[in-house]
């Protein structure tokens, strides 16, 4: 069984995610796109823009640990790569944080 478009989006990396987001917006905006088609397209491109955001998300939260550690001995795993912590927070309050933040 082959998977749909959207459901292949949850796998992709941020630049691969980036991509297709721009492919979504071209056809989106030749108006040749019918109704469903359309419609099927903004779902893909939604969940698409929560992958990005959940990537850089994460990726700030590891430059900020490497940050932290900066003054002191930079923790390595067991690969002797810098240790960084995943963080479980909410998507949509982190980017309602960031839009209150003054530029």
């Amino acid at each position: 069984m082959t998977k749909k478009p959207s459901e292949e989006s949850t796998n992709l990396n941020f630049e691969q995610s980036f991509q297709r987001l721009e492919a979504i917006l071209e056809q989106l905006n030749t108006g040749e796109v019918a109704l469903d088609a359309a419609l099927g397209l903004y779902e893909e491109a939604d969940k698409l823009i929560l992958s990005c955001n959940k990537h850089l998300v994460d990726a700030e939260q590891r430059v900020e640990v490497l940050i932290k550690n900066r003054n002191g001995a930079l923790a390595l795993d067991g690969n002797g790569q810098a240790q960084s912590s995943p963080l479980d927070i909410d998507i949509d309050a982190a980017t309602d944080e960031r839009k209150r933040k003054p530029s």
